[in-house]
């Protein structure tokens, strides 16, 4: 027997892979979004217009009923669409918790 079949004999097997990535979205907390209040909501858009392509930024949104953080470089402001790309994740204004350049 060649090693690269014998190799195959051994690999693992997960006949429940499925059901072990089923059991992690179950353990997600999902939460509703937090309302901001008008000065944030300020606050938020005058560091937004402050941020251009290639700044270095940290973001907290909401998304899909929770928080996630990313800090990344941007790639792109969309003022139209009202979103920001970082790497390639787009995020909508209205969704950004908080921000830090």
């Amino acid at each position: 027997m060649k090693n690269s079949e014998r190799a195959k004999i051994f690999a693992p097997f997960s006949p429940l892979k499925s059901f072990g990535e089923a059991l992690r979205e179950k353990e997600i907390v999902r939460v509703p979004k937090t309302e901001l209040a008008e000065e944030r909501i300020a606050e938020l858009d005058e560091i937004l217009h402050r941020v251009e392509v290639g700044s270095e930024v940290s973001v907290v949104y909401y998304d899909n009923g929770i928080y996630e953080k990313i800090t990344g470089l941007v790639s792109g402001i969309d003022s139209l669409a009202k979103t920001l790309s970082i790497a390639k994740r787009t995020i909508l204004f209205d969704n950004i918790y908080d921000i830090k350049l």
